[in-house]
């Protein structure tokens, strides 16, 4: 799978890192901190769909990740109202919703098994905000 930074149906944002690496993490960080920018001065929220299927990042994938999320301010962290990730493996997902409950990502996140589910999740936040639904983007039926 190759590098997918996607903001077609802005402000809904959609990703794919693989292979995990740390080159590949830093132009996702990259660009996801552009998008937080404009989000900020459109004055819009973002929401975030990360395709996670296949191999799991590398730890020190996983502790860079963690150490740029951890210079994100409180701002820039609640420009996104929710990030949904995708995992088709459901034993890896009933883990890292496990894993959410005890320890809370730094935005609000749920695991689902695919891009319309996903899609789906955000369309009924969106709702409840009062806001208008999105136009439903191509990548909803990649799956």
């Amino acid at each position: 799978m190759p590098i997918v930074l996607d903001d077609s149906a802005w402000p809904i944002l959609r990703s794919a890192v693989a292979p995990a690496t740390i080159e590949s993490f830093d132009a996702f960080a990259a660009w996801y901190t552009a998008a937080m920018l404009r989000a900020q001065r459109e004055g819009v929220i973002l929401y975030m769909l990360s395709d996670a299927r296949g191999e799991p990042p590398p730890n020190a994938v996983v502790r860079h990740i963690a150490a740029w999320q951890a210079t994100l301010s409180t701002g820039q962290l609640e420009r996104c109202a929710l990030n949904v990730v995708v995992i088709d493996n459901v034993l890896v997902r009933r883990v890292l919703t496990a894993i959410n409950w005890f320890k809370p990502p730094p935005t609000p996140q749920i695991v689902v098994a695919n891009h319309r589910q996903g899609f789906q999740a955000m369309v009924e936040d969106i709702g409840r905000r009062g806001l208008p639904p999105p136009p439903r983007p191509a990548w909803v039926d990649l799956d």
